[in-house]
C-alpha cells in the first residue's frame, strides 16, 4: 500500500516538473504582450512614464488645459476653472482689477521664459514649459504657416508625422476654442460638422481665453480688450530679439513679433506646454 502511494506521488511531482517545463517553452514561443512602462512614485501613487498613444502623439494634448494664474523662475500653478467657450462667456469684460483666479492672469514678458520648467504632477519625465515659436506654430497656424482664419475653420495637418485634423472656432467675448482628432490619412468630411458631431473619446479640446493686454506704455496702467483678444506669451524671439507672441482675435490666429521693444511693457498670458528633454 504504501509503495503504491509513494509511486502516485513520484508520478504527480514528474507531471508538474515536465507542466513547469511545457509552460517554460510556451512563453518563450509564445510571449505575452507586455507594456514596457516605467513607473515611479510620487506621494505614495504609481506614476506612468510619459508616452504617446498606440494611434499616436496628439500634439494639442501637450498644452495645459489652463493658463497659469502665477509664475516664478522655480514653479507656479495653474487657474481655477478649464476654459470652456460656455463658462468664457461668462467673463466680465470689464473687470475691476487685472487677476484673475478662474482664467489665469497677465504676465510681463521675462527672459527666463526660457528656461522655465516646472514638473507635471502624475507624469514621470514631463516637464511644463513656455511653448516656443515652433510649437506654437504647430496649432496656431494652417498646413502652409499662414493665419488661421477667424470663425469656424476646420484643417487636416500632419504634426511630427501624425495626421491631425482641426477644427477652430473664435468666438467673440469668450476666446478661441481648438478641437484635433488624429486620423490615419486626412480623409474624412472634418469640413463637415455631423463629422465633429459624432463622439470621439480620443479627441482633444484647448480653449484659450480672450484675457485681453494689460499695457504699461502709459503712466496710468490700461487693461483693454478683455473678451476681444487673447494674446499669448512664447519663450522665442526675432530677429530683434522682440519676443514672439501667438495672438487670437476675432479676425483670425496669428503669430507675430511685435513693433520694437514695446511688448516688454505689455502683460500677457501664459500657455505652458508638456516637453520632455
Amino acid at each position: 500500500m504504501e509503495l503504491k502511494r509513494t509511486g502516485r506521488l513520484r508520478v504527480g511531482f514528474l507531471a508538474g516538473v515536465l507542466l513547469l517545463v511545457l509552460l517554460s517553452a510556451c512563453t518563450k514561443l509564445f510571449p505575452l504582450e507586455k507594456k514596457d512602462v516605467e513607473l515611479s512614485t510620487r506621494g505614495g501613487r504609481e506614476m506612468p512614464e510619459w508616452e504617446p498613444s498606440p494611434e499616436g502623439d496628439n500634439f494639442l494634448a501637450r498644452f495645459a488645459e489652463r493658463n497659469l494664474v502665477s509664475w516664478s523662475v522655480d514653479g507656479g500653478a495653474f487657474c481655477d476653472v478649464t476654459p470652456t467657450l460656455g463658462n468664457m462667456s461668462r467673463m466680465n469684460p470689464n473687470p475691476p482689477e487685472l487677476r484673475d483666479e478662474q482664467f489665469g492672469t497677465l504676465f510681463a514678458h521675462d527672459s527666463a521664459f526660457a528656461r522655465w520648467r516646472m514638473p507635471v504632477e502624475g507624469v514621470k519625465g514631463a516637464k511644463w514649459a513656455v511653448p516656443t515659436r515652433e510649437e506654437m506654430e504647430q496649432i496656431f497656424t494652417d498646413p502652409a504657416g499662414r493665419r488661421v482664419h477667424a470663425g469656424l475653420s476646420y484643417y487636416a495637418k500632419k504634426i511630427n508625422g501624425v495626421w491631425h485634423l482641426l477644427r477652430y472656432q473664435v468666438k467673440e467675448g469668450a476666446g478661441l476654442e481648438v478641437r484635433a482628432r488624429l486620423s490615419r490619412h486626412g480623409g474624412e468630411p472634418f469640413r463637415e460638422e455631423d463629422f465633429w458631431n459624432r463622439d470621439d473619446p480620443r479627441e482633444v479640446v484647448r480653449c484659450f481665453p480672450y484675457l485681453g493686454l494689460y499695457s504699461q506704455h502709459k503712466a496710468t496702467e490700461e487693461l483693454t480688450n478683455r473678451g476681444h483678444w487673447g494674446e499669448y506669451w512664447t519663450s522665442s524671439h526675432g530677429p530683434s530679439k522682440t519676443p514672439v507672441v501667438a495672438s487670437c482675435r476675432p479676425d483670425g490666429i496669428d503669430l507675430g513679433v511685435g513693433p520694437s521693444d514695446s511688448d516688454r511693457h505689455e502683460y500677457m498670458a501664459i500657455r505652458p506646454i508638456m516637453r520632455r528633454e
